[in-house]
């Protein structure tokens, strides 16, 4: 599944994101970046979608993390987030499109 996003005009292009895929099956998640001005390809950025999933184990111990860890674990939580939104909203469409039919 994916999910595309604007791009907000007030934010530098080349931090926003422009498009998640999800690859359950492969177990990847896959992160496009909006381009910066004359730009005309940026790589990917793929995260193993266990790493979303025991994210939020991370931080259970009591752990101390430096800066880094912290902003990389709030950014695993925003696409987990971004992940389940989309699935619930796939999940709504098809269930509106098999009552419409009846």
């Amino acid at each position: 599944m994916a999910q595309k996003f604007e791009l907000d005009p007030k934010k530098p292009s080349e931090e926003q994101i422009r498009k998640t895929e999800y690859m359950i099956n492969k177990n990847s998640v896959f992160i496009h970046y909006h381009y910066k001005e004359g730009q005309i390809f940026r790589k990917p950025t793929k995260i193993d979608r266990n790493d979303l999933l025991n994210q939020g184990k991370m931080g259970e111990k009591g752990d101390v993390m430096d800066n880094e860890q912290s902003k990389q674990l709030q950014f695993f939580a925003k696409i987990k987030d971004y992940e389940q939104k989309c699935f619930t909203s796939i999940k709504a469409n098809e269930d509106k499109a098999y009552t419409e039919r009846g």
